[in-house]
Order: C-alpha cells, then sequence, then structure tokens
C-alpha cells in the first residue's frame, strides 16, 4: 500500500498526516494513486517536506499532461534535476521545466523532446556547479535544444559538452602551473 511505504519515509505522523492532506487536496485530473505515487518516488528521492512534495507533486503531473507522457519519466528528471542542481524550492525547479517546455515549443521538437532535454541537462547539471559556473540553467538547455534542433543526438551533445568543458579546465589549469 502506498500509504504504508509514505508512513514509512515521513519524520513524524504530523509530517505523514500533513503530506496526505496536501497531496489530497491538489486539483489535478489523476487518481488518488497516480498522486501517492509520485509523492512515494519524490520521498524516495529525498524531497520529505509536505509542501515541497505538494508542490512537486502538482508540478510533475501538470508536465506529464503537456508532454503527454506517463508520469514515472517526468518524476525521475525532475528528482535528479532537483538533486543535481541542488534546488532549495519547487519554484526553481519550475523555472528550468517551463524553460524546456518553451525550447521545446519554439524548436519545434515534437513528443518527447522535451524527456531528452531534460536527461541532457540531467548528464550536464554537473557543469553548472563545477566548470561553467557563469551558465545558467536556461543557457545550457538553450544551447542542448539547439544541438537537438541541428541533428546531435542529445546523449552525444552532453557527453561531447562534458568531455569539451573538461578539456577546457584542464588547459586553464596546466597553463597557471
Amino acid at each position: 500500500n502506498l500509504e504504508i511505504q509514505i508512513k514509512k519515509q515521513a519524520h513524524s505522523l504530523h509530517d505523514y498526516q500533513e503530506i496526505i492532506k496536501k497531496t489530497n487536496a491538489l486539483k489535478v485530473p489523476v487518481s488518488k494513486t497516480e498522486k501517492y505515487h509520485v509523492v512515494e518516488e519524490a520521498m524516495m528521492g529525498n524531497i520529505k517536506d509536505p509542501q515541497k512534495l505538494a508542490d512537486f507533486t502538482q508540478l510533475t503531473i501538470k508536465s506529464s499532461q503537456a508532454m503527454q507522457t506517463d508520469l514515472h519519466e517526468p518524476t525521475q528528471h525532475f528528482l535528479n534535476l532537483n538533486n543535481s542542481l541542488k534546488l532549495e524550492k519547487v519554484e526553481q525547479l519550475e523555472k528550468v521545466v517551463n524553460q524546456v517546455h518553451t525550447l521545446r515549443e519554439t524548436a519545434g521538437l515534437g513528443k518527447g523532446g522535451e524527456l531528452e532535454i531534460f536527461d541532457a541537462l540531467n548528464r550536464t547539471a554537473p557543469l553548472l556547479q563545477n566548470t561553467i559556473k557563469n551558465m545558467d540553467t536556461g543557457h545550457l538547455a538553450a544551447f542542448l535544444t539547439t544541438m537537438k534542433q541541428a541533428g546531435v543526438d542529445t546523449e552525444a551533445a552532453a557527453t561531447g559538452l562534458n568531455t569539451f568543458t573538461m578539456a577546457l579546465a584542464d588547459g586553464s589549469n596546466t597553463s597557471k602551473s
């Protein structure tokens, strides 16, 4: 039972009750079971705050409907982004999600295009923390979308970008010594 799994992962009985109350109050056109699946996955992905869980669940459900996909893929992509970008608030994740939705529309990417961009963002997000700190997620998403538009596979674009930036960083460090 999903409610039992959620209860086991909650910090306290009060948190569990808040999580269930906020999840059930969401006005989204999916079943209670589907909502609970997203909540359970989010809790396994280290989102424990009741309000953040409710916000994350709502964002995931709305995005999966916009992308015309099941709930599992966006849930996993969003959890990975949330963790790799070390986001404090769901609003920050929502900004990234909206940027990718807009990029997909303006680039004319078909169904599934967003999931590919999210996957590539997850592969390259550590660059924003380590190597190319002056680039924000929106710029990185735009670059990856442009590469996809040009016919480059998003996995190849992400791998190439990682390799390129590491080589630049190594070269910069070598020239300083």
